[in-house]
């Protein structure tokens, strides 16, 4: 009779969205690693700011969540009370990172389960919960029931052992896992590279499954079919060229808490002479992931201003940023009137931001993010482009990824031996599977995929 189950429940035929469900039909220990939020699935139904999920059972019968009784809770965000949350079968919950396509799904989780994640992850968190204007289904990180790991550690209940390990990705605080149950094991490598600033920790990952018997590997493959070979210091050289021939303002346009990323425009001001002035809300991410114990480097923030981009309605972290960063706030105005001076860090998701900014003419935007390759952003990244024609700015794309390319994730594969190779997080599992050939036997998943060891 099997005993064990693995249920593929999100970031199957998707980029993001990972949910692994582990089901141990013996010791009745069940846990999911990771609890993500689809955005592929979410972005048919939804248009944010305009349109929100009203319930679980909605996002439910949309695909974007399964259907497992208790598994959610019970309290209305706008009145939280958390007292009366059923009985539920599933043990614990494992996040592999804080990006929201791992992390997002958390505030709909009944608040009993323990919720297992790195210590900067937390801190990351918290920093997300002090924005919150509009308390909804999927912003409500009130009462959740955080414990935290960092590599080294392990957590065993029963027969269930996983320990969590770190790898390299574009944010802090990012693991993979092994997980050890009866007598299978299992390996689930979250988000990771091996082209980043610290690709020792994905080494350290590597080495450590290489010495066990590994049954199976689940492992993200979102850069299998397409990938630059960049690396941060790449980015870094390539901007400073571009901005020290520029005369006017530089806006650079990055994920918020991509730490690596922040630290390379860092450099890049200072080699160009240029006050970095920033969004509250990147602020309040670099501040929160400064505090984290397992940083390689930190940044001096000291000299770092806040911009004032004349919005009256600021949520209660903003406020509470900007009074600590009195006498280092820098009005808007101020940066049109002597734009070569500043970079200005500002994350562009409509043309709405880039009218509230106002660009003077001659200046550049340095999007270091993905392209946008899906349909919903190239139409909104159309309209972006469409203001900054309109206010005579030049556009660069200069990215590193977070994510293994080809070459890396094959080397992964073969130095770690697995019986099994699943490879999720991802539209192309298949090439994956041709690239690497190997004697390996390869499951390629669909949605909710059952797979029994």
């Amino acid at each position: 009779m099997t005993k064990i189950r693995i249920r593929l429940l999100g970031g199957v035929e998707e980029i993001g969205g990972n949910k692994i469900l582990v089901e141990n039909y013996s010791s009745k220990i069940n846990f999911f690693l990771d609890f993500g939020k689809s955005f592929s699935i979410a972005k048919k139904y939804y248009e944010f700011p305009f349109s929100y999920p009203e319930s679980v059972r909605e996002l439910i019968n949309i695909g974007a969540l399964p259907d497992i009784p208790n598994l959610y809770t019970k309290s209305d965000p706008k009145k939280p009370d958390f007292s009366k949350e059923p009985e539920t079968d599933i043990r614990f919950v494992f996040f592999s990172h804080a990006h929201l396509d791992h992390i997002g799904y958390a505030p709909l989780l009944n608040r009993n389960i323990p919720l297992y994640m790195g210590e900067c992850a937390k801190k990351i968190l918290e920093a997300f919960k002090s924005f919150v204007v509009r308390k909804s289904l999927e912003n409500n990180w009130d009462g959740l029931n955080i414990e935290t790991f960092k590599t080294g550690d392990t957590i065993e209940v029963k027969n269930t052992v996983v320990e969590p390990i770190h790898v390299d990705h574009s944010i802090p605080s990012s693991y993979g896992f092994l997980v050890n149950i009866e007598g299978k094991t299992i390996a689930y490598t979250g988000d990771f590279r091996l082209h980043g600033p610290a690709r020792s920790l994905t080494l350290d990952f590597a080495k450590k499954l290489s010495r066990e018997d590994l049954d199976i590997i689940i492992t993200e493959a979102t850069r299998a079919d397409y990938s630059d070979y960049l690396g941060e210091k790449d980015v870094e050289e390539l901007a400073t060229k571009i901005v020290e021939r520029s005369k006017g303002l530089t806006i650079v346009d990055f994920s918020r808490s991509d730490y690596d990323r922040f630290r390379t425009f860092h450099s890049v001001s200072l080699r160009v002479g240029k006050d970095i002035v920033a969004h509250p809300k990147i602020i309040a991410i670099l501040m929160a992931i400064n505090q984290c114990k397992t940083l390689r480097e930190r940044i001096n923030l000291d000299k770092i201003y806040i911009v004032d981009d004349g919005r009256k309605r600021l949520s209660q972290g903003e406020k509470e940023l900007v009074e600590k960063f009195q006498g280092r706030i820098i009005p808007i105005d101020d940066i049109r009137k002597n734009p070569e001076n500043y970079m200005l860090l500002y994350p562009i998701y409509s043309g709405g931001d880039v009218k509230r900014i106002r660009p003077p003419r001659g200046s550049i935007y340095i999007l270091s993010t993905s392209e946008p390759i899906d349909e919903e952003r190239e139409i909104s990244f159309e309209r972006i482009m469409n203001w900054m024609e309109q206010f005579g700015v030049a556009t660069f794309h200069i990215h590193a990824s977070g994510h293994a390319n080809a070459l890396d994730l094959k080397e992964f594969i073969e130095t770690v031996e697995p019986k099994t190779v699943v490879p999720i997080h991802t539209l192309r599992p298949r090439l994956l599977k041709n690239f690497v050939n190997g004697d390996y036997k390869w499951l390629i998943p669909s949605k909710n995929q059952v797979i029994e060891l």
